[in-house]
Protein backbone atom coordinates (compact mmCIF):
# COMPACT_ATOMS: atom_id res chain seq x y z
CA UNK A 1 0.00 0.00 0.00
CA UNK A 2 2.81 2.51 1.09
CA UNK A 3 3.75 2.74 -3.21
CA UNK A 4 0.29 4.36 -3.42
CA UNK A 5 -0.01 6.50 -0.71
CA UNK A 6 1.38 10.11 -0.62
CA UNK A 7 2.84 9.91 3.34
CA UNK A 8 2.11 6.56 4.00
CA UNK A 9 5.83 6.26 6.31
CA UNK A 10 4.55 9.52 8.23
CA UNK A 11 1.30 8.36 8.94
CA UNK A 12 1.96 5.21 9.88
CA UNK A 13 4.56 5.87 12.22
CA UNK A 14 2.47 5.60 15.25
CA UNK A 15 0.95 2.15 14.38
CA UNK A 16 4.72 1.19 14.52
CA UNK A 17 4.76 2.54 18.37
CA UNK A 18 2.19 0.31 19.51
CA UNK A 19 4.35 -2.09 20.96
CA UNK A 20 7.43 -2.04 23.10
CA UNK A 21 9.00 -4.06 25.53
CA UNK A 22 8.92 -1.28 28.23
CA UNK A 23 5.16 -0.75 27.96
CA UNK A 24 3.99 -3.49 26.02
CA UNK A 25 1.12 -3.04 23.78
CA UNK A 26 -0.50 0.58 23.63
CA UNK A 27 -2.94 1.54 21.45
CA UNK A 28 -4.48 5.10 22.17
CA UNK A 29 -6.35 8.25 20.02
CA UNK A 30 -2.60 8.83 17.77
CA UNK A 31 -3.09 5.34 16.74
CA UNK A 32 -6.78 5.29 15.63
CA UNK A 33 -6.43 8.71 14.27
CA UNK A 34 -3.29 7.51 12.17
CA UNK A 35 -5.53 4.02 11.47
CA UNK A 36 -8.60 6.02 10.19
CA UNK A 37 -6.52 8.46 8.03
CA UNK A 38 -5.06 5.15 6.67
CA UNK A 39 -8.02 3.28 6.13
CA UNK A 40 -9.52 6.73 4.43
CA UNK A 41 -6.40 7.23 1.89
CA UNK A 42 -6.74 3.29 0.94
CA UNK A 43 -10.47 3.28 0.01
CA UNK A 44 -10.11 6.82 -1.79
CA UNK A 45 -6.82 6.01 -3.39
CA UNK A 46 -6.53 7.95 -7.16
CA UNK A 47 -6.94 5.44 -9.85
CA UNK A 48 -3.26 4.34 -11.73
CA UNK A 49 -2.56 4.27 -15.12
CA UNK A 50 0.50 3.46 -17.28
CA UNK A 51 2.54 6.31 -18.26
CA UNK A 52 2.26 8.35 -21.12
CA UNK A 53 6.38 8.22 -22.53
CA UNK A 54 5.67 11.20 -24.92
CA UNK A 55 4.58 13.39 -21.47
CA UNK A 56 6.79 14.90 -19.01
CA UNK A 57 7.09 13.70 -15.42
CA UNK A 58 7.36 15.16 -12.24
CA UNK A 59 9.11 14.09 -8.91
CA UNK A 60 7.40 15.20 -5.77
CA UNK A 61 9.54 15.06 -2.22
CA UNK A 62 9.01 15.09 1.02
CA UNK A 63 10.66 14.63 4.22
CA UNK A 64 10.60 14.96 8.37
CA UNK A 65 12.29 13.59 11.05
CA UNK A 66 10.38 10.37 10.97
CA UNK A 67 10.21 9.40 7.23
CA UNK A 68 10.58 10.50 4.00
CA UNK A 69 8.76 9.85 0.62
CA UNK A 70 8.84 10.61 -2.97
CA UNK A 71 6.20 10.42 -6.31
CA UNK A 72 6.30 10.06 -9.59
CA UNK A 73 3.30 12.11 -11.11
CA UNK A 74 2.22 13.10 -14.92
CA UNK A 75 -0.11 14.77 -16.04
Amino acid sequence: MWKFILGFSAIATPLHTVATKSKGFDWGKEQDKSFELLKYKISHAPVLSLPNLQQPFEVETNASDYAMGAVLLQG
